[in-house]
Order: structure tokens, then C-alpha cells, then sequence
């Protein structure tokens, strides 16, 4: 008798631990497939199974922070972090919390979150072992400067990924003092942190830091010198990144700068941020929708989280410009539109949302009107030779040729690569060798599209192209950790 009952007390729970590892398994394969609402679907499973289970939970935590459910990721972080204790669920309910504008929690939490030195020397090692093959694939030829140049490089990269591995959750905090204004605070974290003794010069020689930590280090430790945070906040502004870009631009103005870094500060910030300030909530939502598109390429969730963006800030325009676009790229044209002058309405500075506009209104054969946008936007971007192809591109189909020939040739002294404006030349007057291989046969002058080449020169949000349709980069593969399950979907920090 005490014997069945050992039994009918132990199978249940191997029963339904038993479930949870299947579920987790299923889980991480989604994973493995991009196929993230599918494999939280398998998270929730496992949980519902084995609520203890740490794995589980923060299985479950990483992927609904993915899709941009933060309320049931913040809440499966705070469980796994219970369980286990983990550093790996610690940093993400940390981290998620700074994501929400939760500056307390945040600073709190994350103070606890230290990795392992094993990790960390393991991070080292393989940072330094990349870059002594770099630098011997350079050196080869010559014996000795594998140890006068390579041996010491490899030191250096070594310690600078352990000392940014060791500090991955306190440049999360940090951060996050820096963008809810206390700068003074920020800047006694730093000191008690010991980075103030790292270096004297934070836009001189290598930082162990991500760019925006290096960026704003400069701003509050040696202001007068701190141009290198123009750079900084520039890349900032194109990964949507907005509190920190503008705390980085503002104070980059206040240093002595090349006439050039100036003219594309000021241009940044008046058109490449928005005019009010934006809710944290609402910025981290929309970066989580970008990378949704960009890495994960799963456009519907994108658009879902786009809509939680619009109700976190109604106005901010980029939310209506990527739904928009949306529609665009499945030939919604009509659809489109309304989300567009949306877009416009509440951003009338968004460049890009201006040329998708115009894009729309061409395909709408309201080319008058489109023309009328190109030259907007060419109104403050007089050097971007895509804008000048589509304008020649425009004239061209009402029948407007002199003023078509004159902004394809504008668009070819900007770009001579430009293959609007060489395909238009080769239709007039024959194919010049010099523009490259022909096209297909059969193939014609594509209509207006919603996707412009990426400029290099011209990064967008998210790092997309300046005036911009989905990002072409390939999708990013998912890595998954020997217990839990799905790549971070951080570009916060270095996770380490």
C-alpha cells in the first residue's frame, strides 16, 4: 500500500517534468525556425507543466520580450529569477525593466547581476584568440611581428571583452541614469564602478565599452572633449535609439566640431529624432519591432507591436510610416496612404515617411503630387541622388523629359552607380558599356517601390537606409543557450 502510494505521489511530477523538457525541446526548435509566437506558445506549455522550472520561465521570459509582450516577459523573468537566482534571469528582468522607464528597479536589479569569471574568461579568451588570427592572417610573412604587434593586440582584446563582460549589467544601469537625466548620479556609478580610471580620454584610443556607454562617459567625464559623442549620437539616432541620441547631439554641439560633423548633428537633430521626447516604453517597443522585421523577419509581428507603440505615443510617426510600408510592399497602395499622411501629420520632419509618400502617390497616378513631395524632401537632402532618380523617374511618365534628363543627371554626378538614372540614359540613347552588365532580357524599368537601395552614407532606424523600405541585411540565425532557449533580443548591451 505505501508502496503505490510513493508511486502516485512521484509519477505525476516526473509525468509532468517529463512535458516541460518536450515543450521546452519544441520550443527552442521554433526557435531555430524564426517561429517565435510558436515557440512561446511551447514556453507557456512547459510553465503550465512545471511552474518551478527556471528553464521554463526564462524560456518563456526571452521570447515574449521578443515578440514585445514585456508585461508576461517582465513577469517570467521575476519567476525564473526566484528559482534560480541566475545571472541570466536577473539581467533580463534588469534589463527589461530599463526597457519600461523603471530607472529604480533597473539600477537595482542589475547591481546584483555579475557573471561568472569563468564566463567572462571565457569571453576573453575567444576575443583574444580572434584577434591574434586576424592579426597573423596580416603578419604572416614577417615571424617577428606576430609577437611585436599580434601578441600585444591579442592582450588588449582580451581584457577589454573581460572588462566589458564584467560590466554588461552595469552599463545597462548606467545607461539608463543617463537617459532619465541624472547625470550626476550616472557619472558617480561610473566612479564607483572604477571606469573613471580606465582612461582619460573616452574619444581617444580602444574602449571595453559599447558606444553609447563610451559616448555619454565623454559627455559627463571630460565635457570639452567630447566631440567623438557627434559620432556616437549619430549612430544612435539610426538605431532609434532616441533618449541617448539626443543627450549625445545636444551636448556634441557644445564642443568644437568640423563644419561637416556639425551640419550632419544639426540635420540629425532636427530631422532624424523626433520634435517631442518619447516615452521609453514607446522607444523600446519600436526597436523591438524593427528587430522584429530586421533579424527575426516576421513582418506581422512587427505591425502587432508597431500598434502597442501608437498607444504607448500617439505621436510619434514611425510606427504609422512602418505600417504604412507595410502595405506598400504588399501592393496595398490605398492602404497605404492614410497610414502615410498619419506618419506626416504627427511628423511632418520624417523624411522617409515623406518619400514612401510620394513612392505611394506615384503609384496612385497622382504624379503631380508626388512630385511635389520628391522636391520636399529634396529640399533638405539636395545630395541624395536615389530622391533625384525618382523625381527624373516621375517627370519622365508625364511626359516631362528635359526636366527628367536634368534630375537623372544630377542623380549620376551623385552616384554614378545610381541604376534608375543609368537604365533611364540606356533607354534614350543606347546602353553605355561603362554602367555595367545589362539587365535580364525581357525585363523593364521597375515601378517606383517602396524599398530603396540601402546608402551606406544615409543609415536609417534600425539601421536601415535613409529613406527606407525592410531592411535587406539576411536574417540573423538564432543562437540558444545550453538550458533556455532563444537569442536575447537585446541591442542594449553586450551580453557577456
Amino acid at each position: 500500500m505505501l508502496g503505490r502510494v510513493g508511486i502516485d505521489r512521484v509519477t505525476p511530477g516526473c509525468a509532468a517534468a517529463a512535458r516541460a523538457r518536450l515543450a521546452i525541446a519544441a520550443g527552442q526548435a521554433a526557435v531555430v525556425r524564426n517561429s517565435h509566437r510558436a515557440a512561446l506558445g511551447h514556453f507557456r506549455a512547459a510553465v503550465a507543466a512545471a511552474p518551478d522550472s527556471a528553464d521554463a520561465q526564462l524560456a518563456r521570459g526571452e521570447t515574449a520580450e521578443i515578440l514585445g509582450e514585456y508585461g508576461e516577459a517582465r513577469a517570467a523573468y521575476g519567476q525564473a529569477r526566484a528559482l534560480s537566482g541566475s545571472f541570466e534571469a536577473t539581467l533580463g528582468e534588469g534589463e527589461l525593466a530599463a526597457r519600461i522607464g523603471d530607472v529604480e528597479t533597473a539600477v537595482r536589479l542589475l547591481a546584483t547581476a555579475t557573471p561568472p569569471r569563468r564566463r567572462s574568461a571565457t569571453f576573453a579568451f575567444f576575443g583574444g584568440a580572434a584577434t591574434m588570427l586576424s592579426c597573423a592572417a596580416d603578419q604572416w610573412p614577417d615571424p617577428s611581428a606576430l609577437w611585436r604587434e599580434c601578441v600585444p593586440a591579442t592582450r588588449r582584446a582580451g581584457h577589454r571583452v573581460f572588462i566589458a563582460s564584467r560590466n554588461a549589467a552595469a552599463q545597462i544601469a548606467f545607461r539608463s541614469l543617463v537617459e532619465d537625466g541624472q547625470g550626476e548620479r550616472a557619472l558617480a556609478y561610473a566612479r564607483d564602478h572604477g571606469w573613471l580610471a580606465l582612461s582619460s580620454d573616452w574619444c581617444g584610443g580602444e574602449s571595453a565599452f559599447d558606444f553609447e556607454t563610451t559616448g555619454a562617459l565623454a559627455v559627463l567625464a571630460h565635457p570639452d572633449r567630447a566631440g567623438c559623442a557627434a559620432e556616437h549620437g549619430i549612430r544612435a539616432a539610426d538605431l532609434g535609439r532616441v533618449r541617448m541620441a539626443r543627450f549625445l547631439l545636444q551636448h556634441a554641439l557644445a564642443t568644437p566640431l568640423d563644419p561637416s560633423i556639425r551640419a550632419r548633428v544639426e540635420h540629425t537633430l532636427r530631422y532624424g529624432l523626433p520634435e517631442h521626447d518619447v516615452p521609453k516604453l514607446a522607444e523600446s517597443l519600436y526597436r523591438t519591432a524593427s528587430r522584429l522585421a530586421r533579424v527575426y523577419r516576421q513582418p506581422t509581428e512587427e505591425i502587432g507591436v508597431c500598434h502597442k507603440v501608437i498607444a504607448a505615443d500617439p505621436r510619434l510617426s514611425w510606427p504609422y510610416h512602418v505600417i504604412g510600408r507595410d502595405h506598400m510592399l504588399r501592393g496595398d497602395h490605398r492602404g497605404a496612404l492614410p497610414w502615410l499622411e498619419k506618419a506626416l501629420e504627427v511628423g511632418p520632419r520624417d523624411l522617409k515617411a515623406l518619400y514612401n509618400y510620394a513612392v505611394t502617390l506615384e503609384w496612385l497616378d497622382r504624379r503631380g503630387e508626388a512630385i511635389a513631395a520628391y522636391q520636399k524632401v529634396l529640399a533638405v537632402e539636395p545630395d541624395n541622388a536615389k530622391v533625384h532618380a525618382s523625381l527624373g523617374m516621375a517627370f519622365a511618365r508625364l511626359g516631362r523629359h528635359d526636366q527628367a534628363k536634368q534630375q537623372m543627371e544630377l542623380a549620376l554626378q551623385l552616384d554614378p552607380g545610381q541604376r534608375e538614372a543609368r537604365d533611364y540614359f540606356n533607354r534614350q540613347f543606347g546602353r553605355d558599356a561603362r554602367g555595367g552588365p545589362p539587365r535580364a532580357p525581357g525585363r523593364t524599368h521597375p515601378p517606383p517601390t517602396a524599398a530603396p537601395k540601402r546608402d551606406p552614407l544615409r543609415r536609417g532606424r534600425g539601421g536601415e537606409g535613409k529613406l527606407y523600405g525592410r531592411s535587406p541585411g539576411p536574417p540573423t540565425s538564432a543562437n540558444t543557450r545550453a538550458t533556455a532557449v532563444s537569442t536575447r533580443a537585446s541591442s542594449m548591451g553586450m551580453r557577456m
